[in-house]
């Protein structure tokens, strides 16, 4: 009986593993980013919408990394915004909000002084 209640419960759980929130179609293929770091400081990089954040990375100074937005990051309306911080400073940059659909890559390109970073989607 046990064995039976256990083989339920972990079908159940299979069956709703990785879908998106009820109403949120999940995206086709993931949204890269790439980060490419001019900052004399290392840096994190962070996804943020609608108050909820996840961490794409922590990247050295004149280093690059390639990362993937979270689902819950494009599902919907695919507005994101990518937070910079410098590490070791109070200095944070905060895009401005960035329409990315399914299968694009944002480039974010992180300057000297954290005001002049730039991205661009293809």
């Amino acid at each position: 009986m046990k064995s039976a209640w256990a083989l339920m419960l972990a079908a159940a759980l299979v069956g709703c593993a990785g879908r998106a929130p009820a109403g949120q179609p999940a995206p086709q293929e993931a949204v890269k980013v790439v980060i490419l770091n001019r900052n004399w400081a290392t840096v994190n990089v962070f996804a943020v919408r609608d108050g909820s954040w996840a961490r794409l990375g922590m990247i050295e100074m004149n280093g690059q990394e390639r990362a993937q937005l979270p689902d819950w990051a494009v599902t919907g309306s695919g507005m994101v915004q990518l937070k910079v911080q410098a590490i070791g400073s109070r200095e944070t940059y905060v895009t401005e909000p960035i329409l990315a659909s399914a299968g694009q890559e944002i480039t974010l390109y992180v300057q000297p002084a954290l005001r002049m970073t730039s991205w661009a989607v293809h």
